[in-house]
This record gives structure tokens, C-alpha cells and sequence, in this order.
């Protein structure tokens, strides 16, 4: 239905978004990355679109890709939870502990009362010993 909504509207975000959304779930991540792609060429400025790249292309396996679309998140909007939090769990499969520890934190100071970053951060402390 999304397909039929988009071959009259081609241009339309919210298509675009619920086909993007659409993929994901359906775990097809090629597809979905390249949704998410066209998003962030009509609207390049969206930190929304590009966050949502980067995940995609974190769950298609494209990692260094996925790096620079959550850099660019956070380069539209510093003050992403999101954005940094996922680039903090990008950084653990890298095994870039300190670059995590410092996304962690920085997710934890947006939001100090998400458990999730509040654990994460300090689980890096800890792994760096700094537990202070």
C-alpha cells in the first residue's frame, strides 16, 4: 500500500518514512538503507533522517557509513540522545572503549535519567577504570 501511495506521490515524506520504517522491520536492511538515503537527499538538513540512516546502515553492516551518518546527526542536532547513544554502541563493536565511554556520557548528561545510558557509561568507566 505504501508502494501505491508512493507511485502517486513519489515525493512525499510520510510515505517515504512509513517505507523506510516498513523495511526495517521486515529486516531488509539494502532497502531500507537506501529509503532512509533518499530521505536525507530531500531533506538534507533532518537529523531525524540521518539518524535513521545510520541505524540502517549499522543493521546492514555498514559500519564506517553508518559512523559518519551519526556524525552527521549529531553535527544537525549536538543535543541527539539518540544519535550518540547509538554511536556509543558503534563504538563497543569497534572495541573503541574511550570513544564510547565518551558517547555514553555525553548521552547520560541529555538524558540522565535513560538507564540505558546511565549503564552503559558506567560499564565504560569501569572498563577504563575510571570510577570516579
Amino acid at each position: 500500500m505504501t508502494r501505491a501511495w508512493l507511485a502517486r506521490e513519489p515525493a512525499n515524506e510520510d510515505g517515504m518514512i512509513l517505507l523506510a520504517m516498513c523495511l526495517q522491520i521486515q529486516e531488509r536492511n539494502a532497502d531500507a538503507v537506501q529509503a532512509w538515503r533518499e530521505l536525507t537527499v530531500l531533506q538534507p538538513q533532518s537529523a531525524t533522517h540521518w539518524n535513521n540512516l545510520a541505524t540502517a546502515l549499522r543493521s546492514a553492516g555498514e559500519l564506517r557509513e553508518a559512523e559518519e551518518a551519526y556524525q552527521r546527526t549529531i553535527e544537525l542536532e549536538p543535543q541527539s540522545f539518540f544519535a550518540r547513544l547509538n554511536l556509543g554502541y558503534l563504538k563497543l563493536e569497534y572495541g573503541q572503549y574511550p570513544e564510547a565511554h565518551d558517547c555514553f556520557l555525553a548521552a547520560h548528561a541529555l538524558d540522565p535519567a535513560s538507564p540505558e545510558a546511565r549503564i552503559y557509561a558506567a560499564q565504560m568507566c569501569i572498563a577504563l577504570d575510571e570510577l570516579d
